[in-house]
This record gives C-alpha cells, structure tokens and sequence, in this order.
C-alpha cells in the first residue's frame, strides 16, 4: 500500500510527529499528576530516546523539555522495536503506542511480545487529513508503506478512490488484529484536539481515570 508524503506547505498542526510528540506529552504529564510510574521511549532505526521511570508532578517540567528536544529521524520497525522493548520490561504496565503504523516488517510480532509479558497495550494510530481523503486529482509523490520507496502517479478520481478503500481496509485490518489480541485500537487524525483525545475519548474508553 502507498500513503501520501507530507505536503511541504502543510501546517505544523497536521505534522504527524508534532501531533504524537504533544500527545505522548499530555498522556505524560496526566500520568505525572496521578502519580503513576512513567517512562517515555522514543525509537527509530538509529536508536531510542527514555525518560525516565520516574513518577511525580515535580518531574513535569524535565519531561517537557525531554519531549521538545526530540527530532524526527529515520525509520522506526515497529517489530524489533517493541519486541525489544518487551525484553526489556520488568513491570509490565499500559502501553501506548503512538505511530503511523507504517513499519517495514509489520507490528503483530512487537504487539504480541509487548502482551505476552503482560502490558495492556493501546494503539493510537495517527494518519494526517491529506493521507485520509487525498485530493482528488493531481500529481502525488507517494511512498511504498512497506519498502520506502517513492513513487510520482498522477491521481484521477477512480484511482483516488481505490486508494481510500485500501487505506480503510488496511485502517480494519489494523483493528481486526488489535482486537483478536485484547489490545485496544484508536485512529486519529492529526488535526484531532489532542487535549479532547486524552479528555473525554481515553476515559470514555476506560483507559484512563
């Protein structure tokens, strides 16, 4: 499956990464002021970023400037990522999972390492507006969501509409798997109120208190 680049003109509100860094912020900062145990782990191809464990609202202020000095970088292999990250656990806990979901060998294997050491897992599945309803004619440059490569197509309505059914479908998929495993599954789009997401649709859900 191809998904749309990020348009160069795009506002930073609908930038995937902005919107995942403020996310993975507020469900932090919620986590400080509850005191719960927390750490944040921030990884792709070239490595992983931690805060923490800590807990503690007196920590808040060390978490915001951990999360405003994150870049995006590389390619993050959802898989051998989380199924090291389960290696690594000593108190299993809720885990989110903040990602596009676009990973190179898939997610399945990292899930189920991350479930079978008992961490109740949540993945909030973020796409931009531009990847959910491309436009419907021009020309996109797009990437391959399993190999990376680029590819420059010429969109017409027919096609544009073939690409929605397979992101919907990929979108169910996604979820089907989720729920066959007891994870939870959330997609958002990036121009969501991340603030409404932790407020109202995570305690609605029972994920947080």
């Amino acid at each position: 499956m191809y998904r749309p680049t990020q348009p160069p003109n795009a506002a930073q509100t609908h930038n995937k990464f902005v919107f995942a860094r403020r996310l993975a912020a507020g469900l932090a900062y919620t986590s400080l002021t509850s005191n719960d145990r927390m750490m944040l782990t921030a990884v792709s191809d070239s490595g992983a970023d931690i805060f923490g464990p800590t807990r503690g609202q007196a920590q808040g202020v060390l978490m915001l400037k951990f999360m405003s000095e994150l870049q995006a970088r590389g390619v993050t292999d959802l898989n051998p990522v989380l199924s090291s990250y389960a290696l690594r656990a000593r108190r299993p806990g809720l885990c989110f999972i903040i990602s596009d979901m676009f990973s190179p060998s898939g997610y399945l294997d990292g899930i189920n390492a991350l479930m079978g050491r008992g961490y109740e897992v949540v993945v909030i599945h973020v796409l931009a507006p531009e990847e959910l309803s491309p436009p419907i004619a021009g020309d996109l440059r797009l990437i391959d969501a399993e190999t990376g490569q680029p590819q420059e197509v010429t969109i017409d309505a027919a096609m544009r509409d073939m690409y929605v059914r397979r992101l919907e479908a990929w979108r169910d998929e996604i979820r089907a798997d989720c729920r066959k495993r007891g994870a939870h599954y959330l997609m958002v789009e990036t121009n969501t109120a991340w603030e409404k997401l932790i407020l109202q649709d995570m305690r609605r859900l029972g994920l947080l208190k």
